[in-house]
């Protein structure tokens, strides 16, 4: 009887890519607090949903880890999230009709990301079609 060792799979050329990790985070405006201990690690590649009723805080959540909270807002916890993350608006500012990569090129631009996105843009495009 043979034994055979597993087969791994082969690395990719590219950059490793972060993930997005959030620890006890909570945010509060001077009239209440929208959350409180939140927990969170988002690993790049897998899909998650972020699902709650109106005011639950889903977009306060994604606000504060893009870094985009008002200034009334204070925060506590540790959000460590990748360079590149980048927050796109509930209402998209792009045709309905827009390819991925349009999309995504015209997020970069908008905020004025350096070469390198520009380079990983075109990997995940080469990588999604």
């Amino acid at each position: 009887m043979s034994s055979s060792t597993p087969s791994t799979p082969s690395a990719r050329p590219s950059a490793v890519l972060a993930p997005l990790v959030v620890t006890g985070l909570s945010v509060s405006y001077p009239d209440r607090t929208v959350l409180a201990g939140i927990d969170l690690l988002a690993q790049p590649g897998r899909r998650i949903g972020l699902v709650g009723e109106n005011g639950a805080g889903k977009s306060t959540l994604l606000r504060a880890v893009a870094g985009r909270l008002p200034g009334r807002a204070r925060t506590s916890g540790s959000i460590d999230a990748p360079a590149d993350l980048v927050l796109l608006g509930q209402e998209p500012p792009f045709r309905d009709d827009a390819t991925l990569a349009e999309v995504l090129a015209l997020t970069l631009r908008s905020e004025e990301h350096t070469s390198e996105l520009q380079s990983r843009l075109h990997l995940v495009c080469r990588l999604l079609l």
